[in-house]
């Protein structure tokens, strides 16, 4: 049975004499797409009718930073602590830490190293697309990960981290197709490696579903991916806010926040 290090082996090999004709894909890919700002409102909240809020930490590269959109309220923090507002009745307050371009081991080393443990009832991570681009290797991937696990642990003590699933990159319009298939590949890699990881910690959960364009031009008859992507590589609000769903349903059925002590709206 190959094991995931040997399958990383595989194709790490198989990549190198695609490297140059990779590097300038990647460099025209780069100087086209244009350079978005973060969205704005690091924190906010959605009032409730009841006070006491539920507190979410968002933690990650520039899809959780918002790229893509003008205001957090737009993006996914916003989306998902809106959806979860109206699911329970409660006020909804968010806080994010992220940065467009950050790889695993920037977010631990320059962003959750600088903040102090807080009062959290739940963390949504969002990681993966930049480790991919600039090449992690999975031993070097498994270790930044294993730091921003302790890391979390350490900001939101006990509250459960969720890990949105990886970037769908084969829907990036963006990007040529075999500059997309190498991606891909590292991503699905990293995907797995971070499945088998939460299996042994019952505070970490992954929905390791793959966003399908085509699902959601059928769910919501929006056609093109232009609708989806602002620039084609990041979000579009459309997209946020049906990614928001989509971690709402998975976080609401799995039960990590034990909604039944939430007054939930019937």
């Amino acid at each position: 049975m190959t094991t995931l290090a040997q399958r990383y082996r595989t194709y790490a090999w198989r990549s190198i004499p695609k490297l140059p004709r990779l590097y300038v894909q990647a460099r025209r890919v780069l100087k086209y797409i244009p350079k978005l700002p973060e969205a704005t409102d690091t924190t906010g909240s959605i009032a409730g009718r009841s006070e006491d809020p539920i507190r979410v930490l968002l933690v990650g590269e520039s899809t959780v930073a918002g790229v893509g959109v003008r205001s957090h309220r737009e993006g996914l923090a916003g989306h998902f602590c809106k959806s979860l507002s109206e699911a329970t009745g409660r006020t909804v307050a968010w806080k994010v830490v992220a940065r467009s371009g950050y790889t695993v081991q920037r977010i631990n080393d320059e962003l959750l190293a600088q903040h102090a443990a807080g009062e959290f009832d739940l963390a949504i991570v969002g990681i993966g697309a930049n480790d991919a681009f600039k090449l992690s290797t999975l031993r070097h991937w498994q270790r930044s990960l294993e730091r921003l696990i302790a890391h979390l642990k350490d900001v939101v003590a006990s509250a459960p981290i969720y890990f949105l699933s990886l970037p769908p990159i084969e829907e990036f319009p963006a990007l040529p197709q075999e500059l997309k298939n190498f991606l891909v590949e590292s991503i699905d890699i990293f995907s797995e490696d971070l499945a088998e990881r939460v299996l042994s910690d019952e505070q970490l959960w992954f929905d390791d579903r793959v966003l399908a364009l085509h699902e959601w031009e059928t769910r919501t008859g929006i056609k093109g991916s232009e609708h989806y992507f602002s620039d084609g590589v990041h979000p579009s609000e459309t997209t946020y806010r049906l990614w928001a769903l989509e971690a709402l349903d998975y976080i609401m059925e799995s039960g990590m926040l034990q909604l039944e002590n939430l007054a939930i709206d019937k």
